[in-house]
């Protein structure tokens, strides 16, 4: 045998072996039959046990190539809280108690921008301390920004669950926005 006729008997081997893949009939899909779970006490377990009890169970017995729909898994909890539940920050960081002091000193001298500033850069290092909130719908009070003020007392409301007094603070702050903003 020569070289090249080698080498066609080997590549024709190749595509043959390669094609010998493709010319299988694909298997028909398994399908399983859904059961449901156990019925009540009351009923024979045994007589229920082995019927399919869905619709769509019925007819893929019947058409075995038509796939059953998966079967519902447990049910989901629905969330019936507005806000998600933060986190209780353990304590509060160094920088953000230095901001807090900062921006209540810089409210106390009225000036509002540089609080709020201050306040803003606090609320990015710990989002869920209820004071950074309050600190700020109370300087959205005072600039007269009440829309915002009561919505920043709101959080700040949700997020202080266990502290009463600060709740109480935030309940006052957003009561006061809401009125001046009626007005």
């Amino acid at each position: 045998m020569t070289r090249g006729a080698g080498l066609a008997l080997v590549a024709c081997a190749i595509l043959l072996t390669s094609l010998g893949g493709c010319s299988r009939a694909p298997h028909p899909p398994t399908v399983e039959p859904a059961v449901a779970p156990a019925p009540p006490a009351a009923a024979d377990s045994t007589e229920l046990a082995d019927r399919p009890t869905t619709a769509a169970a019925d007819s893929a017995a019947v058409h075995p190539s038509t796939p059953a729909p998966p079967a519902p898994g447990p049910p989901v909890p629905v969330r019936t809280q507005a806000a998600p539940a933060a986190p209780a920050p353990a304590a509060t960081h160094p920088a953000v108690a230095a901001l807090l002091r900062e921006a209540r000193a810089a409210r106390a001298v009225e000036d509002l921008n540089r609080a709020a500033e201050l306040l803003e850069r606090a609320s990015r290092i710990q989002p869920f301390r209820a004071e950074i909130w309050l600190e700020l719908a109370r300087v959205r009070l005072a600039q007269r920004r009440f829309i915002e003020g009561a919505q920043l007392a709101r959080k700040a409301r949700q997020l202080a669950a266990g502290d009463r007094a600060l709740a109480q603070a935030a309940r006052e702050i957003e009561r006061r926005c809401t009125a001046a903003s009626a007005e």
